[in-house]
This record gives structure tokens, C-alpha cells and sequence, in this order.
């Protein structure tokens, strides 16, 4: 099976299109056959709050959760009434089975099923601002915090379908490039602020992280959504 899965914070099977550049893809296909490589968790045991492990590393695994999860494991890991089953849209009309994971508000999360059944995870969205990569990158993160962790990149204008989107590629975490998607937007507050700074970065193009204007506004992580290798 092939299985298109892409963000911002929603968007499935979609090819973006910037003027002035060249297209722009911000789908991932699962093409299963030319995978390599495996990961598995020990069997899953209920994990109190203080022993909870927040660490996300993109592809492989979010907590002890895997692409291999099951709603059982989910049941063990965190009980039965953290969970609540819903629809997690991923936009253009798609929606996608979901279990919304209830640990308080910075460590809950939403995971994303590949099917009806819930036997397997497609990815883990709406994250807490507990939950962090190894390098520090989470709910919360400004711009200058991931110039420092990644080396100057590019994100996309304000104010559009794809606002706010963090290009991976060419970084020092190239590797998270397809599993790992980022959104950062700028508060009410900066916006006001800083209103001609904003103005100069709103549309669909492509800015420098260096971009004095987006540096005037130091967005912040929105949102992120993990992808798991199956």
C-alpha cells in the first residue's frame, strides 16, 4: 500500500506550487518496498507521569510510541480513560482516524491512525510543549532557537494555506526532512508590533530564517506533526 502523508498542520497527497521557484513538494510517499531497516519497542507497560518518556525522534518513534503501536499498547501504555477516539483532519476533505492521548495539557498528544481497525500509526500530531526532539525543537521553539539548532533555513510567507512551513532540507537536520513538519507563526502581539515587518514576509514565497523582518517577529513552533516509518 502507498500512503501520502504531508502538513502543515493538515494537508494529504497535496504538490505546492511557489511563484518564482521551483515546485515546491510537500508529500512523503510510502513506498514500502524500498525500506530499510527496522525498530521495535519492548512490550508496551503503563508509564506513570514522572517516567514518561517525551523524547520524539522523528521516523522512529514518539515516546514509546512506533508506527507498530497498537490501540492496545495505547490502552497499557497511558489507560483507557486518557483516550478518546476522533477524526484528525488533514485537510482538502481528508480525515483520518485518530485517539486523542490526555496527559495535561504540555504533554498530550493526538495519534494519527492508518486505518479504522487503529492497528497501526501513521503519525502523532498536536504535541504538548513537553515533547521535544534530542536537539531541543518542540511546541514553543522561536525561529532564533532553530537558526541555533539547525543553521540558517527557509520558511514559507504568512497569511496563506502553508504559512509558517520550515524547509528541512539543506540543514543540519536534513534527515528530518519528510518526517518532521513545522509550522512557526508570529503572536497577536508581534504582529502589532512589529505590523511592517509582518507585512513584508505575508504571501506565498519563500523567506530566509536570516530575514530581518523574520527575525523582527521571531515566530514560534505552532505546530508539528511526526511521521513514522511502518
Amino acid at each position: 500500500m502507498e500512503r501520502i502523508f504531508t502538513v502543515l498542520t493538515i494537508g494529504v497527497g497535496l504538490t505546492l506550487g511557489l511563484s518564482g521557484f521551483q515546485e515546491w513538494s510537500w508529500v512523503r510517499q510510502f513506498d514500502r518496498s524500498h525500506r530499510a531497516g527496522t525498530f521495535t519497542l519492548a512490550p508496551a507497560q503503563a508509564q506513570s507521569p514522572s517516567s514518561l518518556d517525551l523524547t520524539v525522534i522523528p521516523r522512529v518513534r514518539v515516546g514509546a510510541i512506533s508506527a507498530t503501536t497498537t490501540y492496545a499498547d495505547l490502552t497499557r501504555l497511558f489507560g483507557a480513560d486518557k483516550l478518546s477516539d476522533r477524526s484528525f483532519d488533514l485537510g482538502e476533505g481528508f480525515m483520518q482516524p485518530a485517539t486523542r492521548v490526555d496527559l495535561g495539557e504540555a504533554r498530550s498528544l493526538t495519534v494519527i491512525w492508518e486505518n479504522d481497525r487503529r492497528t497501526q500509526v501513521l503519525g502523532v500530531g498536536e504535541l504538548g510543549s513537553d515533547w521535544k526532539t534530542p536537539e531541543g525543537i518542540g511546541m514553543g521553539t522561536s525561529l532564533q532557537e532553530l537558526q541555533e539548532i539547525l543553521g540558517s533555513f527557509q520558511l514559507a510567507g504568512f497569511e496563506w494555506d502553508y504559512a509558517g512551513a520550515v524547509l528541512l532540507d539543506g540543514t543540519k537536520l536534513e534527515k528530518y526532512q519528510g518526517w518532521l513538519y513545522l509550522q512557526v507563526l508570529p503572536d497577536r502581539e508581534a504582529t502589532e508590533r512589529f505590523a511592517e515587518d509582518y507585512r513584508a514576509v505575508i504571501g506565498d514565497e519563500l523567506f530566509d530564517s536570516t530575514n530581518s523582518h523574520m527575525q523582527a517577529l521571531n515566530p514560534t513552533v505552532r505546530s508539528a506533526i511526526v511521521q513514522l516509518e511502518p
